[in-house]
């Protein structure tokens, strides 16, 4: 398998990102979760996608793999945490493998815990990168 790639480690200030692989966040948590890691310091972004509440689905896998992928794309964020899980995960994996490139180039901790451990999967299989589950 070869020599497992370390992230980063986060520090005050940086940046943690949300996106939705899936179905959108729980509404009733995801403030509470986001404003405990901004009590200790850490900066939030969000994607469009967390808080689409309109449908079952956070939106088409498409755009949910072009999110993520610009969340690696995007220096300041150094942790991507899956805002939730869902069985729509399978729709957004063909979109993340045409650009392989994207995550291989741009170590940074990825966080899924249930259906988004295939991203976990995904990440650390391909690529060595370390994964939290």
């Amino acid at each position: 398998m070869g020599v497992i790639i370390y992230p980063e480690k986060l520090k005050i200030g940086d940046t943690v990102a949300t996106t939705a692989v899936s179905m959108p966040a729980n509404e009733e948590k995801i403030d509470i979760a986001l404003n405990n890691l901004r009590e200790i310091g850490l900066k939030i972004q969000e994607t469009s996608n967390v808080r689409n509440y309109g449908n079952i689905v956070s939106s088409d896998g498409k755009t949910r793999a072009d999110e993520l992928l610009e969340l690696y794309r995007d220096a300041d964020v150094k942790y991507i945490i899956a805002s939730r899980g869902g069985e729509f995960l399978m729709e957004m994996m063909p979109y993340l493998d045409e650009h392989r490139d994207v995550i291989k180039n741009n170590p940074k901790w990825f966080q899924g815990y249930s259906d988004p451990s295939l991203i976990n999967l995904y990440i650390t299989t391909n690529f060595n990168i370390a994964t939290v589950n």
